[in-house]
């Protein structure tokens, strides 16, 4: 099947998100760490899927952002509008073998990809700040929310679908999908990750409501 611009386009950036994060990641699995738990069922997640982010709109709205946290929050958490990718699933590749998997099916769906999009481009509005866990004053990780009725309407369904064609390979994770952009992690900061340390984000949240836009983002 011959393969419009648009699509090829769509199919790239997001194929290439997911390649610069395994070159990122390449030496994760042979760290001491990750030998001692790759046995166990819940061994961490080496890589992720998903669709890099860049405008101008959103760009503007992370610089505005790290400067009104930058007296408040370690400047390491935060992750620039360079690092803006909208993560679809994590993955857990635990040799490189799993790792030629993943990229092997990604390039099987092509075809789907193409059908579920409509061949065209995706646009993302991004609307609202989540965290992980759910309460603000007690988190380690802050996030841009996808508005999914703002949006294409193409975009939950092409996630659902990559989701669980990755889940299904045993590639990743059953667990309910959760599409969000990090904008600050404690997994960033030496002294929050090793002790487990959580962050009290209320004030963001109270500075930029539920409703309050970040950008928009074709892709």
């Amino acid at each position: 099947m011959e393969l419009s611009q648009d699509f090829e386009e769509t199919y790239s950036t997001l194929q290439f998100n997911y390649q610069f994060n395994t070159e990122h990641e390449k030496n994760y699995s042979n760290t001491i760490n990750f030998r001692k738990n790759k046995k166990k069922k819940n061994y961490p997640f080496t890589h992720f899927l998903a669709l890099p982010l860049s405008s101008k709109s959103l760009e503007k709205s992370l610089e505005n952002i790290k400067d009104f946290i930058s007296e408040k929050i370690p400047l390491s958490m935060f992750r620039g509008h360079l690092l803006s990718h909208l993560t679809i699933c994590t993955l857990r590749l635990p040799s490189y073998g799993k790792i030629k998997d993943a990229i092997s099916l990604l390039h099987t769906l092509k075809d789907e990809i193409l059908s579920i999009s409509n061949n065209k481009k995706i646009h993302i509005r991004l609307r609202g700040l989540g965290t992980f866990p759910q309460e603000p004053a007690n988190c380690r990780v802050v996030y841009l929310r996808p508005s999914i009725q703002e949006s294409s309407p193409t975009l939950f369904p092409l996630c659902e679908f990559l989701m669980k064609k990755f889940t299904d390979a045993k590639l990743s994770d059953s667990d309910p999908i959760v599409l969000h952009s990090t904008i600050l992690s404690t997994r960033y900061e030496k002294n929050y990750s090793k002790e487990n340390k959580l962050i009290d984000a209320s004030f963001l949240i109270e500075k930029f409501p539920h409703n309050f836009l970040f950008g928009d983002v074709t892709d």
